[in-house]
C-alpha cells in the first residue's frame, strides 16, 4: 500500500491506524508509563512484519511531528506474505477495523489475557479473492511464545502485558491499516 492510500485512509478514517510493512528485526521497549492522552492527535500502531516490531504512534495535523508513544515486540503468522486464502497461516495487509475487546477470560488459553479481532477480510479483500476470518491482535498463553516469531495462524500476537496496554488505545471500531 503506498503512502497516497494511506495519507487517505487517515483522512477518511481519522481514526486509529495499524501499519504491517516490512523491516528487519528488532527487540521492543515498551514505555508502559505512557498513558492515554486526551488530545484531538490521532493515534494509530505502526506494526511492521519483518521486524516483528508494533509501534504506537500519533499522527499530529502535522505527520512530521509523529511521535512514538510505545513499541512492542510481535509475533506473526507462521508463514510469509500477505494472507490470501483461509488457513493459510499468514498475517494479512491492508486496512481494517477493530471489531471488539474481548477479555481473556472468555476466550481459549492461546489467546493469552486479552484480543482485539479485526474485520478481515475486509470489502477490498473480497474483491480480491481473499479468504479467512479470525484474525485478530491478542496475547499469548506463555509469554515466551513470543520469541518464536513466526507462531499464529495469521494473528499478530503480543506479550500479554503489551496487549492489555494496548488495549487502553485501541477501541472497538477504530481503524487499522495492516
Amino acid at each position: 500500500m503506498g503512502v497516497k492510500a494511506v495519507d487517505w485512509v487517515v483522512s477518511w478514517a481519522a481514526t486509529v491506524l495499524v501499519l504491517l510493512t516490512g523491516g528487519q528485526l528488532l527487540g521492543a521497549v515498551s514505555k508502559a508509563s505512557v498513558k492515554p492522552m486526551v488530545s484531538k492527535e490521532i493515534v494509530f500502531l505502526s506494526v511492521d512484519k519483518s521486524r516483528l516490531r508494533a509501534d504506537l504512534k500519533t499522527w499530529p495535523e502535522s505527520p512530521s511531528q509523529s511521535q512514538t508513544l510505545m513499541s512492542f515486540r510481535i509475533a506473526i503468522g507462521k508463514r510469509e506474505g500477505d494472507k490470501q486464502r483461509e488457513g493459510d497461516h499468514r498475517t494479512p495487509e491492508g486496512i481494517y477495523f477493530a471489531k471488539s475487546v474481548i477479555n481473556g477470560s472468555r476466550l481459549p488459553a492461546k489467546y493469552g489475557a486479552t484480543a482485539i479481532p479485526i474485520n478481515f477480510p475486509n470489502p477490498i479483500d473480497r474483491i480480491e479473492g481473499k479468504t479467512g476470518y479470525g484474525i485478530w491482535l491478542h496475547g499469548v498463553e506463555n509469554d515466551q511464545r513470543i520469541e518464536a516469531a513466526k507462531i499464529t495462524e495469521g494473528c499478530v500476537a503480543f506479550f500479554n502485558g503489551d496487549i492489555l496496554n494496548l488495549t487502553r488505545w485501541l477501541k472497538p471500531s477504530q481503524g487499522i491499516v495492516v
